[in-house]
C-alpha cells in the first residue's frame, strides 16, 4: 500500500534570488522524489517566507495535517526549506519522529531515528542556522552602514502612519504623506491640549477617528495601542533611529538597550515641535504611573481566566475608584475581536470565591492530593523524557566537540607549513561556533527540564501550601492562593448563559474539570 505523502516547499525573495531555488523548481523536484519512492502526493503546500520561525501559515497547515494523521510522509527539496532556525528544527523532526512520520528530503533521502541520523540532522540544522545568522549579519551591516553614511532612515518594512515611500532598495526614501501627517498632528493636539475638547485619552481619541470615518491603513477601525505607537514615534519630532533590534545566536530578535540605537536627524520629516512631543511623553509616564498607583485590588484570577467566546484574556477593571471590582473581557478594548457573549464581565469577589473553594475542595482530601500530583508528575514525567534524552545526546556531542578542538590545537603545534595552520585554525574555529550552539541548547534544556520537573521539594510545597489551607482557610495568604494556581495550572473559561454565569475550571490534577454556575448579577 502506498504511503500518503505530503510536498511542503519555502522560499523567501533573497534566497530564491541568490540560488534559484523557486517554488516551481522545488514543486518539480519533490513530486519526481515521490514518484521514484513510490509515494501517493495528497497535498502540495507552499511559504513565500523566511525559514525563521515556524509561524507560517503553509507550515501551521501541514503541522494540522499530521496532527490529524492524513499523511505519514513530508518531502522537501532540502532540511533548510522545513526551518533555517537550529532550535526550531532539531526539536520537530524528533517529535515527527516519534509519530513515525517519515521525512524525506530531495538531496539527501530520508532522515533516519538513529544515532547516526541525529548526527546527520543536527550537523545540517547547524548548517542552515549558521548560514542564515550570516545573511541576516550581512544585511544588518549593510544597513548599518548606510544609516551611518547617508544619515537617512534606513527603508525596512512599512512606514509609519503619516509617511510614504518613493524610490526602490538602497534608493528608496521616506516622504510626507499630506493627508496622513495631518492626521498625526490631530492626534498630537488632542492628546496634549485642551483644543477640541482635549486632552483627550488614546480610547477617545481612536472613537474619535472612527465617527469621523477616518481608518487606519491595516483595518477598519482604529485601536488604542495604534494611537500610543504613534505617540511614541520620536520620527514625529524629526529624530528616526536605527539598530533597535540584535539577532541573537539562536536567531531571536531581541531590543536592545536605547543608548546603543543609531539616532539620524529628520527635520525635514517632522510633523510636530520637540515641545509638543516631549509634552506627550510627560503626559504617557505620568498616566502609566497613575494606573500603577491605583491597582489598589489583587485580582487572584489575572492570567488565568479567558473569555470562552473570544478566547480573549480577562483582565481587572474598575469604573471608578471605590466601585466594585470585575473581570472584563479584553474584546471591550479590541474592536477588531467577535465576542458573541452579551455580559462580559464578572464581579471579581464571586469569581475569586468560587474559583477558590473549588480549588480547595480537591486539597481536602490529602490521599487523593498525593494521587493527584503523582500523576501530574508522571504526565509531565512523560513530556521531560524526550528532552533528557535530547539533553544527553546534546551533552554527548559536546564533549566530542571539545575533544576535536583539543586535537585539533595539539596538531597545529606540530606543523609548521602556514598553509595547514591556516587550515586548521578555519577548522577549529567552526567546531568552536558549533560548540556555542550546542551550549546555549543544552542551556535551553536546562531550563525546560527545570520548568517541567516536579522535584521532592516542589512537591513538598505543594502538601505544605495544601496543608496551610486546609488548617486555615480564612486566613491563606493571597500570595499562598496565587502559587497554588501556578502551580496546578489552573485554567478558567467564562461563559455568558443569559441570567447566568458558568466558569469551566480545570487544572493538572485528574478528574479535575468542573463547571460552576453563578447569578449573572
Amino acid at each position: 500500500m502506498k504511503k500518503y505523502a505530503v510536498i511542503y516547499a519555502r522560499v523567501s525573495t533573497d534566497e530564491q534570488a541568490e540560488k534559484g531555488h523557486s517554488l516551481p523548481f522545488q514543486l518539480e523536484e519533490c513530486r519526481a522524489y515521490a514518484n521514484r519512492m513510490g509515494f501517493h502526493v495528497i497535498r502540495e503546500i507552499v511559504d513565500n517566507t523566511s525559514g525563521a520561525t515556524l509561524d507560517r501559515p503553509g507550515f501551521t497547515q501541514l503541522e494540522s495535517m499530521l496532527a490529524n494523521r492524513e499523511a505519514q510522509v513530508v518531502i522537501a527539496y532540502t532540511s533548510d526549506r522545513i526551518s533555517r532556525n537550529y532550535y526550531d528544527y532539531v526539536p520537530l523532526i524528533g517529535k515527527w519522529q516519534d509519530k513515525n512520520i517519515e521525512l524525506h528530503f530531495v538531496d539527501r533521502g530520508q532522515s533516519h531515528n538513529d544515532l547516526q541520523g541525529m548526527i546527520s540532522d543536527g550537523i545540517f540544522a547547524m548548517l542552515a542556522h549558521t548560514e542564515r545568522l550570516k545573511i541576516l549579519d550581512r544585511t544588518k551591516n549593510g544597513r548599518l552602514k548606510k544609516a551611518k553614511d547617508d544619515k537617512k532612515p534606513v527603508m525596512t518594512g512599512q512606514v509609519p502612519y503619516g509617511y510614504g515611500r518613493i524610490g526602490k532598495s538602497r534608493d528608496a526614501e521616506m516622504i510626507i504623506d499630506s493627508f496622513e501627517s495631518e492626521i498625526v498632528k490631530l492626534i498630537f493636539r488632542w492628546y496634549t491640549t485642551h483644543e477640541d475638547g482635549g486632552p483627550l485619552s488614546l480610547m477617545a481619541i481612536a472613537k474619535r477617528l472612527d465617527e469621523m470615518g477616518i481608518k487606519p491603513r491595516s483595518s477598519n477601525v482604529w485601536q488604542p495601542n495604534s494611537i500610543r505607537m504613534i505617540l511614541i514615534n520620536e520620527t514625529y519630532a524629526g529624530i528616526n533611529y536605527y539598530a533597535k533590534t540584535q539577532i541573537l545566536k539562536d536567531g531571536r530578535q531581541v531590543p536592545r538597550p536605547k543608548e546603543e540605537w543609531i539616532p539620524i536627524d529628520v527635520p525635514h520629516l517632522a510633523l510636530v515641535d520637540r515641545a509638543t512631543f516631549d509634552a506627550a511623553q510627560v503626559r504617557a509616564r505620568r498616566n502609566q504611573e497613575f494606573a500603577k498607583r491605583n491597582r489598589k485590588h489583587e485580582y487572584l484570577l489575572v492570567g488565568h481566566i479567558r473569555c470562552a467566546s473570544c478566547k480573549l484574556a480577562m483582565y481587572g477593571f474598575r469604573k471608578w475608584d471605590g466601585a466594585t471590582p470585575y473581570y472584563r473581557c479584553a474584546s471591550y478594548n479590541n474592536k477588531i475581536a467577535v465576542c458573541w457573549h452579551r455580559k462580559r464581565s464578572v464581579k471579581m469577589r464571586k469569581a475569586d470565591e468560587a474559583v477558590w473553594k473549588w480549588l480547595t475542595s480537591l486539597l481536602m482530601d490529602e490521599e487523593a492530593l498525593l494521587a493527584g500530583v503523582h500523576d501530574m508528575s508522571e504526565k509531565r514525567e512523560e513530556e521531560l523524557e524526550p528532552k533528557r534524552e535530547r539533553y544527553g545526546y546534546v551533552v554527548k556531542i559536546l564533549n566530542t566537540t571539545s575533544e576535536k578542538i583539543q586535537r585539533m590545537v595539539d596538531e597545529l603545534a606540530d606543523f609548521e607549513g602556514e598553509t595547514v595552520k591556516i587550515a586548521i585554525k578555519e577548522k577549529i574555529r567552526q567546531l568552536e561556533s558549533e560548540q556555542r550552539l550546542l551550549l546555549e541548547e543544552k542551556e535551553k534544556l536546562e531550563e525546560d527540564l527545570a520548568a517541567l520537573e516536579i522535584s521532592p521539594n516542589l512537591e513538598n510545597r505543594i502538601l505544605e501550601i495544601s496543608a496551610n489551607v486546609r488548617g486555615n482557610l480564612p486566613e491563606a495568604t493571597f500570595e499562598d492562593m496565587r502559587d497554588l494556581l501556578e502551580l496546578f495550572q489552573v485554567k478558567v473559561l467564562f461563559h455568558d448563559l443569559g441570567d447566568q454565569i458558568k466558569l469551566h475550571v480545570s487544572c493538572e490534577l485528574p478528574n479535575s474539570e468542573e463547571d460552576i454556575v453563578l447569578s449573572s448579577s
